[in-house]
């Protein structure tokens, strides 16, 4: 299990505050309480095609033994804010947090190599793009499993907030 400490993840996100399109969002969900009791200053923002990108990750945990959906579709549990153009809140199935909060730090860095050659199946094409993908691969798989195991420990939902 990787070894992260709540606290720290404080001290990193601290001076990030959310994005104001998330605080909107959030305004709006009927379920506050349920909403974002972690949400603030955590950004794991990431640059993906969706499903693609999504449904590659979701074939990676696979690959690594965890029990998760084969699909991004089946990683949605719930919509909780749509804006009617480019921007939604979703709270994410149980399952997702359940199979990466407690991942050794090997099998992240597994699953991050297997996700990021999905869409770069040749490294030695340009090793530092790779290399770059790699890295934010496992500091966001990293993060998740950090923020799942919170999810885990207060009995929240993980939201996903997507920006088309």
């Amino acid at each position: 299990m990787l070894d992260i400490k709540w606290e720290d993840f404080y001290k990193i996100t601290r001076d990030r505050p959310p994005w104001p399109l998330l605080i909107q969002a959030v305004s709006l969900v009927a379920h506050k309480e349920r909403a974002l009791d972690l949400g603030y200053g955590a950004d794991f923002s990431l640059h993906l095609r969706w499903p693609e990108d999504i449904d590659a990750l979701c074939r990676a945990m696979i690959a690594e033994g965890l029990s998760v959906p084969g699909s991004c579709d089946d990683l949605l549990a719930e919509e909780l804010w749509f804006d009617g153009y480019s921007a939604w809140v979703d709270r994410i199935s149980q399952t997702l947090p359940l199979a990466i909060a407690h991942a050794s730090a090997i099998s992240v860095k597994r699953i991050a190599e297997r996700w990021v050659k999905s869409y770069i199946p040749d490294p030695s094409a340009d090793p530092v793009y790779y290399a770059s993908a790699y890295n934010g691969a496992v500091r966001a798989l990293s993060d998740l499993c950090m923020v799942s195991q919170d999810v885990l420990e207060r009995g929240r939902a993980l939201l996903l907030f997507r920006l088309w």
